[in-house]
C-alpha cells in the first residue's frame, strides 16, 4: 500500500485525487549552471513524506543534499559543487572539489591520505566522486499499490593497459517513505587483479547534528 499524508492508500483511490504521481512524489532531473557546477548533471528524488534529497549522476552518484521536512541532513563545504574538470587529484587537491554533503564517495582502487604504492603517487580519497555516470536511467512506477523510485548509473575508474574497474549504483525509495536504500556493485573488468579501497564518506549536518545528538546502535566491540 503506498503512504501518503498519514494515510494508506490503493493505487486507483490515490489515483483518482492526483493528476499524475509526479504530483507527490518522483524524481526530476536537471542540470546545474552556475558557476563551477556548470554543466553537472543532477536529480531531485521527492519521497512525498518530507524527505527529498539531491543524486548527481556528473559528480559519482554521489548525495550532496539531503532535506526533511525542510531541515537539512547534511554539511555543506565551502567549495560547493564542482564540474569534474576542476578536479586536482595531486596531494589533497581534492578537497578544493570536496562539497562535503550527505555523502561522497572515495575509492575505487585507493582512498585515504596522499600517498605512494608502487612508485605511483595516489592523492587524496581517489578519483570516483569527480567522475561522471555512465548509463543513467530514472524508472518510476507502480508494483501493485506501491509507487517504486529509483535511479541508477555506472562509474569507472579505468586507464588504458591499467586498471578497469566499475561500481554501478542503485539508490531507490518509495512513495511514502522517510529512507533510501542504497545498493552499489564493483566489478573488475579488468584482466588482472586490483586493489579495491572504498570508503563512505557520510557527513550529517546541524540541526540533525549538534550538541544534544545521539548516536544508538548495537554493541561493537571495537568501541570498548
Amino acid at each position: 500500500m503506498a503512504k501518503y499524508l498519514g494515510k494508506t492508500w490503493k493505487k486507483e483511490a490515490l489515483l483518482a485525487c492526483i493528476g499524475a504521481p509526479r504530483q507527490i512524489a518522483g524524481i526530476r532531473p536537471f542540470v546545474l549552471s552556475d558557476g563551477k557546477a556548470e554543466g553537472v548533471k543532477a536529480a531531485n528524488v521527492n519521497t512525498g513524506a518530507g524527505l527529498s534529497f539531491m543524486v548527481l549522476p556528473g559528480r559519482g552518484m554521489d548525495i550532496p543534499e539531503a532535506f526533511y521536512k525542510g531541515k537539512p541532513l547534511h554539511f555543506a563545504g565551502c567549495s560547493g559543487i564542482t564540474s569534474p574538470a576542476y578536479f586536482e587529484e595531486p596531494g589533497v587537491g581534492w578537497l578544493r572539489s570536496f562539497f562535503v554533503g550527505l555523502l561522497m564517495t572515495c575509492g575505487i582502487t585507493y582512498s585515504g591520505p596522499p600517498d605512494e604504492d608502487q612508485g605511483k603517487s595516489l592523492g587524496l580519497h581517489g578519483r570516483i566522486s569527480n567522475t561522471g555516470a555512465e548509463s543513467v536511467g530514472i524508472d518510476q512506477r507502480w508494483e501493485g499499490d506501491e509507487y517504486v523510485l529509483s535511479l541508477q548509473g555506472t562509474v569507472r575508474e579505468s586507464s588504458t593497459l591499467e586498471e578497469n574497474m566499475a561500481l554501478t549504483r542503485r539508490i531507490e525509495t518509495k512513495l511514502g517513505e522517510k529512507g533510501f536504500r542504497l545498493v552499489d556493485v564493483i566489478e573488475n573488468r579488468g584482466f588482472e587483479a586490483q586493489p579495491l579501497m572504498m570508503l563512505y564518506h557520510f557527513n550529517y549536518g546541524y540541526p540533525l547534528l549538534g550538541p544534544r545528538a545521539k548516536v544508538v546502535g548495537p554493541d561493537c566491540p571495537l568501541n570498548r
